[in-house]
């Protein structure tokens, strides 16, 4: 599996999840966060330095069964074509489009254009957008099950979710600037009250 922003919330419960599963994951990550992936069980890949694509078709000859992409736009083009036959793209983002002036709107209508793309090309391989939300709405009895499987595993000590730091709610604009600027591996939390 390939794994963007394993460093990330999302991506560090994905590596965890992945090594009770005993799956082999790549994950992209800034250099200084490599120290997590691995920790997790993941082979990290430097975004900004290499070539995911060449570096993923490089260890596992064929590519992965399965690519896990937040960011959007090129790089859901990339991440496909790191996916061997039979295997799926799975996106559940575009951070690709949401700069420090806000979301642009071309960069996200442009993605989902790709999107739509890649799920026509006949090469066996799929893709699709995941939105959790939808997912509780159409099977509440899978969203139940998953939650109660994950809030097992965490009662177990099987997963212990990273959390870089905790913040008082009033600090959420200092979150979402440190969010921003990728300084964060796992999740920031906000907390109510004082």
């Amino acid at each position: 599996m390939l794994v963007h922003a394993a460093a990330g919330g999302v991506g560090t419960a994905v590596l965890e999840l992945c090594r009770i599963a005993g799956a082999q994951v790549y994950g992209t990550a800034s250099k200084s966060k490599h120290s997590v992936v691995s920790a997790l069980g993941g082979v990290p890949i430097d975004y900004r330095s290499e070539d995911f694509v060449q570096r993923v078709r490089t260890m596992t000859q064929d590519g992965v069964d399965l690519a896990l992409d937040p960011i959007g736009g090129r790089n859901w083009w990339r991440s496909y074509q790191t996916v061997r036959r039979n295997g799926r793209i799975l996106v559940y983002g575009i951070s690709s489009a949401i700069g420090p002036q806000g979301a642009n709107q071309a960069a996200a209508v442009g993605s989902f254009l790709l999107l739509g793309l890649l799920k026509l090309i006949p090469d066996s391989r799929s893709a699709s957008f995941y939105a959790i939300t939808s997912m509780k709405k159409r099977r509440p009895d899978w969203f139940r099950e998953d939650l109660s499987t994950l809030l097992s595993l965490l009662a177990d000590g099987r997963i212990a979710p990273v959390v870089a730091e905790r913040l008082p709610l009033s600090q959420a604009a200092r979150a979402h600037e440190r969010l921003e600027r990728a300084e964060v591996a796992g999740k920031l939390v906000l907390l109510p009250g004082s």
